[in-house]
């Protein structure tokens, strides 16, 4: 009883994002962050962004359509330039799960049997301040995260070797006293200022994070990532925190390759609609992906008939708010779970990220039998069992032909579309065989979910029409 509607209910005045509000989510934020030059607004930086690998080019596609630049694309990562002003702009992205500004790339290092000393060597010379633009990064992320953190603290404190040396190089510049005792302050107490961690004129917290590939490493990456941060702070003066920090330096090391980078997002874009996890929910940027691929059209009416957690369905109505959503699922612990992410995006606003409130129906019902019209559905995509984790492979068998066959029923002859994601890729390809009738089988596209190799299979409907089909 918990959503258990009957068709005739469904509501087709869908509370789509008004003018005003997209306009807001587009502007907002052009404006640079207080302290900031305005001049820097136009200063181009270059961003990286990861998604699941095999759907870099559904990125792609997505940042060349909302920021209208042409990303260079790698094994589940994207590379493209933007100005500062644009910053906030990345936060309209859906199909990537973390941003970083680079600061520095390098493709040859000679990290591969090179001596541990030498390496560290090279690192901490990284870490001065003349060696890298640090403060344009820092631009960037201050404007990405609206910190108040004050930019002016972003300067190089001074170090004994630096007054050893006498050299006036930017490693060696004086900080205000004002600053210096407030440096001193929070590094030696630990003392935070009033505010949170939000207070202006207080130096940055960090930490840095080290990723590294490579069988013939003399380091570890605990070793790259501790010398790396003991040496910034050194330079810098700012205060290490492995929690609570404001800053994360990415240190990337793929053999000789190397990459520092600040993260712009704290946590995976993966999650940012739901409140709710079931034991194979699916990650929301995956999600945005599939129906990407559905090439969704203004006006489509769209299903998951096995919806879980609900990922696909609440992604559906969020980003395309003039089509009919509709959702269920067998089990009511499923439909349950989808009703609380929904009732969570409408009663928290920041959840939703500006966009509007979230209109769909969420139906308990049997995907083999569902209680739609015939013909009625544009486009279908759903994550069907895979038989590990839920199900069984043997199951799957039975259920996939099933499915395929009522997924005809419902869908439009000639343009409807399904995208189905399964790991059981015996079981999909015998259904379709079975199935070849109402459709027509695309192309596959392979995702690496959870260290699994998924297909997503693209499919179009037919024109055929069962003889025997009730018409109901």
């Amino acid at each position: 009883s918990y959503c258990l509607l009957s068709i005739s209910k469904i509501r087709l005045n869908i509370n789509s994002m008004s003018g005003q509000q997209q306009e807001q989510l587009g502007s907002e934020g052009t404006d640079p962050p207080v302290g900031v030059d305005p001049s820097l607004s136009e200063t181009m930086v270059r961003i990286c962004a990861t998604s699941p690998t095999g759907l870099q080019q559904i990125a792609a596609d997505e940042v060349k359509e909302k920021l209208n630049v042409t990303p260079d694309v790698t094994r589940g990562k994207i590379f493209f330039h933007i100005p500062l002003k644009s910053m906030k702009e990345l936060k309209q992205l859906c199909s990537v799960d973390n941003l970083s500004v680079v600061i520095w790339h390098q493709d040859s290092m000679n990290f591969v049997k090179k001596d541990k000393e030498d390496v560290m060597a090279e690192l901490e010379t990284l870490t001065l301040p003349s060696s890298l633009n640090w403060r344009e990064g820092l631009v960037a992320w201050q404007f990405f995260t609206d910190s108040t953190v004050d930019i002016d603290y972003c300067q190089p404190v001074n170090t004994e070797d630096s007054n050893e040396s006498g050299s006036g190089d930017k490693s060696s510049e004086a900080v205000p006293s004002d600053i210096k005792n407030t440096n001193e302050q929070s590094a030696d107490s630990g003392v935070t200022p009033a505010g949170g961690g939000e207070a202006p004129g207080r130096v940055p917290k960090f930490r840095v994070t080290c990723n590294r590939v490579g069988t013939n490493h003399t380091f570890t990456s605990m070793e790259a990532a501790s010398h790396f941060g003991g040496c910034f702070n050194d330079h810098f003066g700012w205060t290490v925190t492995m929690k609570q920090f404001d800053v994360n330096i990415l240190v990337n090391i793929v053999d000789n390759a190397m990459t520092i980078s600040l993260a712009l997002t704290d946590l995976s874009l993966h999650r940012r609609y739901l409140t709710n996890f079931g034991p194979t929910t699916l990650r929301s940027t995956i999600a945005y992906s599939l129906l990407r691929l559905s090439n969704i059209q203004p006006g489509d009416v769209i299903c998951d008939p096995m919806c879980g957690s609900g990922s696909i369905p609440i992604e559906a109505c969020m980003n395309w708010p003039s089509c009919l959503t509709l959702c269920g699922d067998n089990h009511d612990v499923g439909c349950e779970k989808t009703y609380g992410n929904i009732e969570g995006l409408l009663v928290d606003e920041t959840l939703r990220g500006g966009r509007g409130r979230p209109n769909l129906d969420v139906l308990q019902w049997d995907a083999t039998n569902l209680p739609l019209p015939t013909n009625m559905v544009d486009v279908i995509a759903s994550d069907l069992p895979f038989g590990k984790r839920m199900g069984s492979k043997f199951n799957n068998r039975i259920l996939y032909p099933k499915l395929l066959r009522e997924m005809g029923r419902v869908c439009k002859p000639k343009t409807g579309r399904a995208t189905l994601m399964t790991q059981d890729l015996k079981s999909i390809k015998v259904a379709l065989s079975k199935c070849s009738s109402m459709w027509s089988h695309r192309r596959t596209v392979w995702v690496n979910v959870g260290g699994l190799s998924v297909g997503v299979f693209i499919l179009t409907r037919t024109k055929y029409q069962p003889d025997n089909d009730p018409g109901q």
